[in-house]
């Protein structure tokens, strides 16, 4: 049994004294058209425009050092889901051993650290090397977005332990 009151007050529903009561739910039909929502949102990380991409890379690229260091745009899998960055090459091939090792990061400016780990796997046909345990928490904690920069200068590589510095560098931020 179910009974709906007409100015949109309490609906019974069931067949007992004892049937719940729950506020009736209407609507007024008007002479406007309904629009259907859509999102505008993006369902998941977001591309960076090519343009703001070329504004951090070229605000990066005016970083010089007498160490190794590397440049990487942060990619959606950088800075969310699998947050796992990955290493250039040239880099780990030059100055990473295979394996697994520590990687200290360091921010430019502030001196604060994370202890992060990092993974090269050179055998096989698809060599990577990449930043994994650790590098989360040093992307959360840094605000790190798709298209930020970071340049990763090598401060200390001793075995399996490796030191970096590294400065981030914004799309949005305008050098004044």
């Amino acid at each position: 049994k179910i009974e709906a009151d007409d100015d949109f007050g309490k609906c019974h529903v069931g067949n007992s004294s004892s049937a719940a009561q729950f506020p009736a739910i209407g609507y007024q039909e008007t002479e406007e058209e309904v629009q259907p929502t859509i999102s505008t949102r993006p369902r998941g990380p977001q591309r960076l425009q090519a343009g703001e991409k070329a504004k951090a890379l070229q605000r990066a690229s005016g970083f010089k050092s007498q160490n190794p260091f590397f440049t990487v745009a942060m990619q959606p899998s950088y800075v969310s889901n699998g947050y796992r960055l990955a290493i250039p090459l040239d880099f780990s091939r030059k100055y990473l051993r295979n394996g697994s090792g520590n990687a200290i990061l360091s921010m430019v400016g502030d001196g604060k650290t994370w202890l992060t780990k990092y993974h090269r796997e050179a055998k096989g046909t698809n060599p990577r090397a990449k930043l994994i345990d650790g590098w989360k928490t040093f992307a959360k904690d840094n605000n790190l977005e798709i298209g930020d920069v970071c340049v990763f200068e090598m401060i200390n590589s001793e075995g399996y332990q490796l030191s970096l510095n590294v400065a981030i560098y914004k799309p949005q931020e305008d050098q004044t």
